[in-house]
């Protein structure tokens, strides 16, 4: 049996630094441009190239932290789908459920990154996801961002958790947010935890608010039972049976943001698989995230649950804090 199954896509990102830019923001400095000159030939630095995407992510945070994992995900029959099988088994995550198609392309995406802060240009591959005839028996199933396609796979999830006997992980993607279909509601209902950032859950109850205790409110009266929510600089909020708490960031080195979520996720599963409490599971999270912003790309700095418990311990003043 798996301990965790995420399912979305998995790309090739190209990572490159922007050195040169300029930046405009509205007086609240909340909504930022960066702006570069339109038709001309733009010097940048190519930092990396890798695997990416928030399914392989969360597995191989989640298999360095001792968690037997696997992908389900649907590439192209192409030179990306070799490369991140490859990869997942290096780290290993079985690819047994990556499918691969003539008749698609593999995702892509290029990160811009630009004082420490990225923007992505990303290409999701036109596919609809399902559950497989042979989908194996897991404990928890974790469903990250996907591009068009997804309603059946999220009426299946839905419909089979019960009987398949798995709990839901679930940080729904840009698209999926920003359609609200029925099915995405209705896996809402199901999901045993939630992550998502103070614009997600804005868009998802249709709210102007930033006032954390009416945006938990609003998540649990979708269903929700624990939501995760990150707040960039200023930290990270979870939510439990009424009971809200904040943790702040850790401070630290940020060479390029990729992946901090997904990074934040993993150590926060990871820590409630090991029967953590939400509080404790969100220092997990935070560490980890910290670890993999010192990096290019959301892998690299992911942490196993030795060195997580070792920075905790080290940082030992460092906790959640209820509020209300």
């Amino acid at each position: 049996m798996y301990d965790c199954i995420p399912i979305g896509d998995i790309k090739h990102e190209f990572f490159l630094t922007l050195p040169d830019a300029s930046i405009q923001c509205s007086l609240n400095k909340k909504s930022c441009q960066m702006c570069i000159s339109y038709g001309e030939k733009i010097s940048v630095e190519m930092d990396d190239i890798q695997m990416a995407g928030s399914a392989p992510n969360v597995a191989i945070g989640l298999a360095r932290q001792g968690r037997k994992a696997a992908v389900l995900s649907i590439m192209g029959d192409d030179a990306v789908a070799l490369f991140s099988k490859s990869e997942l088994e290096k780290e290993g995550v079985s690819s047994r459920y990556v499918e691969t198609r003539k008749d698609i392309k593999s995702s892509v995406a290029t990160v811009i990154n630009f004082k420490g802060e990225r923007s992505i240009l990303a290409g999701h591959a036109d596919v609809s996801y399902r559950i497989p005839k042979t989908f194996p028996k897991t404990r928890w199933v974790h469903v990250s961002e996907l591009g068009s396609g997804y309603e059946k796979l999220y009426k299946d999830l839905a419909a089979q958790k019960a009987r398949r006997g798995y709990k839901i992980s679930f940080n729904p993607g840009v698209t999926q947010i920003k359609e609200r279909k029925p099915e995405l509601m209705n896996l809402i209902k199901k999901t045993d935890v939630l992550f998502v950032n103070v614009e997600e859950v804005q868009k998802l109850l249709k709210s102007r608010s930033r006032n954390i205790q009416t945006l938990v409110s609003g998540l649990h009266k979708l269903g929700v039972k624990t939501a995760f929510l990150t707040d960039g600089r200023q930290g990270a909020y979870a939510s439990e049976s009424g009971d809200i708490f904040h943790l702040p960031i850790l401070p630290g080195e940020r060479v390029e943001a990729t992946g901090a979520g997904d990074s934040f996720a993993s150590g926060c599963l990871g820590a409630i698989m090991a029967g953590k409490s939400i509080p404790h599971a969100m220092v997990w999270g935070s560490i980890n995230a910290t670890s993999v912003i010192k990096y290019i790309g959301g892998q690299i700095g992911l942490l196993s649950r030795k060195e997580i418990e070792a920075e905790r311990y080290r940082l030992s003043d460092y906790h959640a804090t209820k509020l209300n």
